[in-house]
């Protein structure tokens, strides 16, 4: 199959990568933001997803913006003088019939009154031509996403840390993480993820880099995406391809998070086969790279769709409101959201069995240092026992928000009833 233009110049691009073992999502320079036209307000997909992706690494573009000439010349934005423009596809529908573009509901409709008519359809691709907010003057700075930091998994609310747990809770994954375990995997057999703990990781980017990549391996279980899977030692080239999936998937979903790896030596050390092998594979076949591309976006949306990304967004929302904002919301969650976020390292018991552990505490019994929760009927009642040293708590339903707080982040009782009276303690002081 021929290669157009802009497919002609990713395999150019990521082949010059390669063979200066070069890899641009280990080296800290893509933006915290999926590639996008502001003028559209698209996000770009697949195959320009990469190039775009590329380009950004190979020219240090700290900007994900890119629009075509026209478009930024309809904004009063000037092109510098000599910058050269990065090929992308547009794919469209075609009805060879009528000798027009359709759209996709067009399409559903055209074949839901006429299913014959589904030989008239091709799928036709353009070549467009795109420019970098950063190779153009006029435009409004970008403001950049803030990107994950160091000891943020413990010390503030990760999103990414919850989404890595949610996945695996809702498709039946086992996660662990283990304090002496050296290198992350994945076990096809016993569906199971191992990685290193958060704890030894000395940058937090290298964790879910980590472990994003053997998740990505794990939609291939025949319960999730249904990918085959070969061993090293059954089919080199096919092992090193399905790396190839795992290391771009892992790059668009923490793109996508706002993660911004730090330059990693280790990673090319320990990557050198695979790089060759993905040479071998891909100057051979250059369609081997667009095949691993199209998985990779598919195993990304997979993953933030089942790790219920856009609800982790509207918590983590909410509670940058209310502790950087000052402006806390009651009802800021649902009892369903505050299971979801509580879900790993809490106990959730019946209000028999918290009646129960507070007994055997007042009597001098073993409990178990954690913390535990129940709810009876729409109030929650919180137990923290972490020090041996039961403290105990209730929220009503509009405040799981504050319970959360109180049980995840250590704030004390006044501190989280603080927030919720902020307002009121403003009105005060300016009386």
């Amino acid at each position: 199959m021929k290669q157009n233009k802009a497919r002609e110049e990713i395999v150019k691009l990521f082949v010059d990568c390669l063979e200066k073992e070069d890899l641009p999502w280990h080296q800290g320079f893509i933006p915290s933001r999926t590639s996008f036209n502001p003028i559209t307000n698209t996000t770009y997909k697949n195959s320009n997803r990469f190039i775009l992706y590329l380009n950004e690494y190979i020219h240090q573009y700290d900007d994900p913006r890119w629009m075509t000439f026209k478009q930024a010349s309809e904004k009063g934005y000037h092109i510098h003088k000599g910058e050269k423009g990065v090929p992308i596809e547009y794919w469209s529908i075609y009805d060879t019939k009528e000798k027009k573009k359709l759209t996709y509901s067009q399409l559903h409709d055209l074949l839901n009154k006429e299913p014959d008519r589904k030989d008239d359809i091709r799928y036709i691709s353009q070549v467009y031509t795109v420019f970098n907010a950063k190779q153009m003057d006029g435009i409004e700075p970008y403001k950049e996403n803030k990107a994950i930091i160091k000891d943020e998994i413990d010390d503030q609310f990760s999103l990414p840390y919850y989404l890595l747990y949610e996945f695996a809770h809702e498709t039946g994954l086992n996660l662990n993480e283990d304090h002496k375990v050296n290198t992350p995997f994945y076990n096809l057999n016993d569906d199971k993820v191992v990685v290193p703990d958060h704890h030894r990781y000395k940058l937090t980017d290298a964790f879910f880099s980590d472990a994003f990549h053997e998740v990505s391996h794990s939609t291939a279980h025949q319960t999730r995406l249904n990918r085959p899977i070969k061993y090293f030692m059954e089919d080199r080239e096919a092992y090193a391809i399905e790396e190839l999936r795992a290391e771009i998937g892992s790059s668009f979903i923490c793109n996508d998070l706002g993660i911004i790896p730090q330059k990693n030596e280790d990673y090319l050390e320990n990557s050198q086969a695979y790089i060759q092998s993905w040479l071998k594979a891909i100057k051979e076949k250059p369609n081997t790279l667009f095949a691993a591309i199209k998985d990779a976006e598919s195993i990304c949306d997979y993953i933030l769709d089942k790790g219920h990304y856009e609800r982790l967004v509207k918590i983590e929302t909410s509670i940058n409101e209310a502790i950087v904002d000052g402006s806390y919301k009651e009802n800021a969650i649902s009892k369903d959201e505050l299971r979801m976020i509580l879900r790993n390292g809490y106990q959730e018991v019946d209000p028999k069995e918290m009646t129960t552990l507070v007994d055997d505490w007042s009597n001098q019994k073993e409990v178990e240092p954690k913390i535990y929760y129940t709810f009876d009927d729409e109030k929650i009642v919180c137990a923290d026992n972490t020090s041996n040293d039961m403290f105990m708590e209730e929220f009503n339903k509009e405040d799981y928000l504050l319970a959360f707080l109180w049980m995840a982040k250590g704030m004390a009782m006044d501190e989280v009833m603080s927030l919720k009276f902020q307002d009121s303690k403003d009105a005060i002081a300016v009386k």
